[in-house]
């Protein structure tokens, strides 16, 4: 199985100052796309478990994983690691903010590193930070399978 291709949201290659790079220079027409198509007509939603990939989803929703990018835009996503973790990640993380915490709060002369009641709600404070991110995405939205042969002629026309 193929992974992160991008063959939709992807521009062609150009040559610039002796590079070969995407011509991105037209993405902004991609928020040209017609709003008919973020209506519930189009857009349905489904909750993720943890640790899923969006190669993943994409070849259950479409059988097919080139989606990914698409799916990322829909739901305005920075990061394909953005999804949903399992709790033992995010306690790990959280673990390792922890650490990065208390080497910075030494330097802070307010903040007693020693107390271990401290750095239990400091914790705790990271823990629901993580925890409340990780929910960012739980519902997921995707374009219903009818309506995305339409919409990615749409963007191919938006492209040329």
């Amino acid at each position: 199985m193929e992974q992160m291709v991008n063959s939709h949201l992807k521009f062609k290659d150009i040559e610039f100052m002796g590079y070969k790079i995407k011509n991105f220079s037209k993405i902004y027409k991609i928020s040209r796309i017609p709003d008919e198509y973020f209506t519930e007509n189009h857009i349905q939603t489904m909750s993720l478990g943890d640790n899923r990939r969006l190669e993943e989803i994409s070849f259950e929703l479409y059988e097919s994983t080139n989606y990914w990018d698409i799916l990322m835009c829909l739901n305005k996503m920075q990061s394909p690691f953005e999804l949903p973790i399992s709790s033992d990640i995010i306690i790990t993380r959280a673990e390792e903010q922890l650490e990065k915490w208390l080497e910075k709060a030494k330097l802070i002369p307010n903040i007693d590193t020693t107390n271990p009641d401290v750095i239990q709600k400091e914790k705790e404070k990271i823990v629901a930070i993580e925890e409340e991110k990780n929910e960012k995405y739980r519902n997921f939205k995707y374009i219903s399978a009818n309506s995305l042969s339409q919409l990615l002629k749409d963007i191919e026309n938006l492209k040329n």
